[in-house]
């Protein structure tokens, strides 16, 4: 409910985004300051305006927290000012992006989740807490065109390193060791292309038998429409390796059935941040314009190398608060 131009009660949201609409929506009391003085609109944006004129290497970071108009707007900005654009995805989840150029994605929407969806495979995340309304809306308990019994018609499969609430919902549950998502995604490779698998090797590096990892291949190569979600931890794991494993396992999937691929974030809309740049530039994060045209490089176009290095002398921080996710020489 709106009252003045503000939102004085959030509905039909869980208890998450309820937190989220109030938070954001908190009076400022001095909404812009220059030079640590109240200022007036117009004074800030034009002392904004001759800062970023002015740089010789300026940055532009952030952008989870925002909308893809706004996200859009800073690209065409670091285009403008011959800025280096950067979100946390350098820093935090890497892997996701990196991978994308090695593999590619099979994906789709959320709505074709549920409404096709009919094998739908967790790995190392948990939606149960993380994504309050995600089994409701679009995978699990969703009602969609071709699973119109919802959960009777969809198979769960978790796999992770430990029993989560959402394993608790799955009707397969492989509990891996941890670390082993590569492996365990190269397993399934194996076993789908029909290739010879030593189960010994297999059940010492996963922890689960082979012939449970069996069972899951049949039961993919059964499903109408497969879709794997994996969390920030596995997108966290040996690089890129994990996700390109997983990516490569849904890539081969697809020569038998229909199979997809997404991860499953938190943080705002940081995929939204990924997908513009990509859009834009054709690059995921640590973007340079300082030449005139998008240059990438995940390692030398970071907020944190960059910033670390001292090559910036101004800053764009837009919503994020990077205190938490660069390292004390970069702050």
């Amino acid at each position: 409910m709106v009252e003045d131009n503000r939102i004085v009660e959030p509905r039909n949201a869980c208890q998450r985004g309820r937190d989220w609409f109030l938070a954001a929506n908190q009076p400022v009391a001095d909404p812009f300051l220059l030079d640590g003085r109240p200022a007036a609109y117009k004074q800030a944006i034009q002392r904004a305006a001759e800062l970023l004129g002015q740089a010789r290497s300026p940055l532009i970071y952030g952008l989870s927290q925002t909308t893809t108009e706004a996200q859009r707007a800073a690209v065409a900005l670091a285009d403008r000012a011959s800025a280096t654009i950067d979100t946390p995805t350098s820093t935090l989840q890497g892997p996701v992006g990196m991978s994308l150029h090695g593999v590619g994605e099979m994906t789709c929407t959320l709505g074709e989740v549920r409404n096709r969806g009919d094998l739908i495979i967790f790995w190392g995340c948990d939606p149960a807490t993380t994504h309050p309304r995600h089994f409701e809306r679009y995978s699990l308990d969703a009602v969609g065109m071709f699973v119109p019994r919802g959960r009777a018609d969809r198979t769960c499969v978790v796999v992770d390193t430990q029993r989560t609430a959402t394993a608790e919902r799955a009707d397969v549950f492989l509990q891996i060791k941890p670390g082993s998502d590569f492996e365990a995604s190269w397993t399934l490779r194996a076993v789908i292309a029909g290739l010879p698998v030593d189960a010994a090797w297999v059940e010492s590096l996963t922890g689960v038998p082979l012939e449970r990892w069996r069972g899951l291949a049949e039961r993919m190569l059964a499903a109408k429409f497969g879709v794997i979600s994996y969390g920030a931890a596995t997108a966290a794991n040996r690089n890129q390796l994990t996700v390109e494993a997983l990516l490569a396992l849904t890539r081969d999937m697809n020569a038998h059935t229909r199979f997809v691929c997404n991860a499953l974030r938190t943080g705002g809309n940081l995929t939204g941040a990924e997908s513009v740049l990509l859009w834009q530039t054709g690059f995921p994060f640590g973007v340079s314009f300082a030449r005139g045209y998008p240059r990438y490089n995940a390692r030398e176009f970071s907020a944190e190398a960059m910033l670390a290095r001292g090559e910036i002398d101004v800053a764009v921080v837009v919503a994020r608060e990077p205190a938490s996710e660069l390292s004390d020489r970069a702050l």
